[in-house]
């Protein structure tokens, strides 16, 4: 893929992740690969221009009504220095590859099988019992800083 043509590419992916609420952080990291970027220009990149969409996301969910706070803290409150955490880990580039393309195929197979088995939407949101949104948000904001992946990866799987 030409200089020119990967800008172009960005922008796109960030318009349909966008578009459904996602920063597209795998997305990014699809485009990475494909220019062949090396792991570390990878992570950096893809968390950089996923901080950037989520972002501009969590203002329009919140100016809109959209964001309950409640329910996002309890993931924040670890997920958040965990993922710092998971970011100023570097892992080396024949056991990242790996790492991230498992990651990504597990999310993409578990969205498949949720479409077959047409799963309904559980209805009105949920405040999440405390304690076990502070650790699953300690381990998907590790997993995500450490793969440069965002958070919808990991949360999906």
């Amino acid at each position: 893929m030409s200089d020119f043509l990967l800008p172009g590419a960005i922008a796109i992916t960030a318009l349909f992740y966008a578009a459904v609420g996602q920063a597209g952080a795998t997305g990014y990291l699809a485009l990475f690969g494909l220019v062949g970027l090396a792991s570390a220009e990878m992570k950096v990149s893809a968390l950089a221009l996923n901080i950037l969409v989520a972002a501009i996301e969590t203002w329009q969910f919140r100016r809109a009504g959209l964001l309950d706070w409640r329910s996002f803290y309890p993931f924040g409150v670890l997920g958040i220095p965990f993922s710092l955490l998971g970011g100023a880990l570097h892992l080396p580039g024949t056991v990242y590859g790996p790492v991230v393309g498992c990651l990504l195929c597990l999310a993409a197979a578990q969205m498949a099988l949720r479409s077959i088995r047409h799963v309904p939407e559980a209805g009105l949101p949920h405040h999440p019992p405390f304690l076990p949104a502070l650790f699953a948000g300690a381990i998907v904001g590790f997993v995500s800083g450490l793969t440069g992946s965002g958070l919808a990866s990991a949360l999906v799987v």
